[in-house]
């Protein structure tokens, strides 16, 4: 089923990691930003009003440093296999900013639902350490998925 909402967009951006196009709206109904991919959207009627700039800051910075998840970053503690570490090098939709490496540990920043989505394909090949919530998520979606498979 298909989501009907009201918006009120300020720019288009293309997001290179992931090779989409995102409209950045303020979602009028629900009261948020929203990110969201340019070929999802049906465009049903144009309304006749002038755009309302709610933050003018927080747009200018979004169309600054755009990030497509729209969340709060967080620091992604993670230790790979030889394997992983190998598709760490080639798995590049969506890559999270690599902030240092010590010893086997990685550190990234990244937004939550840009973690999930990312580390989802690593499979056994990554160990999330931290943060706990990542973890949480990831093993439930890993526990669905294999559940299919049962």
């Amino acid at each position: 089923m298909e989501e009907s909402f009201t918006i009120s967009p300020y720019f288009i951006k293309r997001e290179d990691q992931g090779d989409e196009n995102f409209i950045f709206a303020y979602d009028d109904e629900n009261k948020i930003y929203r990110s969201i991919k340019l070929k999802d959207v049906v465009i049903l009627g144009n309304l006749n009003e002038k755009i309302q700039v709610r933050d003018k800051k927080y747009i200018e910075n979004m169309r600054k440093n755009f990030d497509p998840f729209l969340g709060e970053r967080l620091i992604i503690k993670a230790r790979f296999t030889p394997i992983g570490e190998s598709m760490l090098k080639s798995f590049t939709n969506y890559k999270p900013k690599l902030i240092k490496k010590e010893d086997d540990i990685y550190f990234f920043e990244m937004t939550l639902e840009n973690a999930k989505f990312y580390f989802s394909s690593f499979l056994k090949e990554v160990r999330i350490i931290e943060p706990q919530k990542l973890k949480d998520e990831l093993k439930k979606s890993f526990l669905e998925a294999y559940k299919i498979y049962e």
